[in-house]
């Protein structure tokens, strides 16, 4: 059996997605700075205005006998923008976001991203034509 089944998102996965997404990027460059009540409340916004567009998929790497077991996800929008990718900390390295990429159809290596996490200068420095532009938000 795999380690992890992907499957197309739900809209019960939405609180964890919102979650950590909000937690994850709060730690970038870009968040900290702003006091968090506006934060919280701006970005889940701006999150809710990027799963509004009917071209954004979502696709949730989760516990093959438990799919409400979420491992992480990737929120794209067609095969070249990517909004989010999580991988719960004790799934990373093994693999678990390049399948999600493969999944959605986007090749990280020449895409465009909205979010710069605090992995961001890490993941420039990997996939140099990839493309930071949060405008698309």
């Amino acid at each position: 059996m795999a380690d992890y089944l992907i499957r197309s998102g739900a809209p019960s996965d939405a609180p964890f997605i919102f979650s950590t997404w909000l937690r994850g990027y709060r730690r970038s460059s870009f968040a900290r700075p702003i006091p968090s009540s506006v934060y919280f409340s701006i970005h889940h916004q701006v999150i809710e205005r990027i799963f509004a567009r009917p071209s954004v998929q979502v696709h949730v790497a989760c516990d093959p006998t438990d799919s409400d077991q979420i491992f992480g996800y990737i929120v794209s929008e067609g095969t070249q923008v990517i909004h989010w990718v999580y991988t719960k900390m004790m799934y990373r390295g093994r693999g678990l976001a390049r399948a999600l990429l493969f999944e959605a159809g986007v090749d990280p290596a020449h895409c465009t991203f909205t979010h710069l996490s605090e992995m961001g200068p890490e993941l420039q420095a990997r996939y140099p034509h990839s493309v930071y532009n949060p405008y698309l938000l």
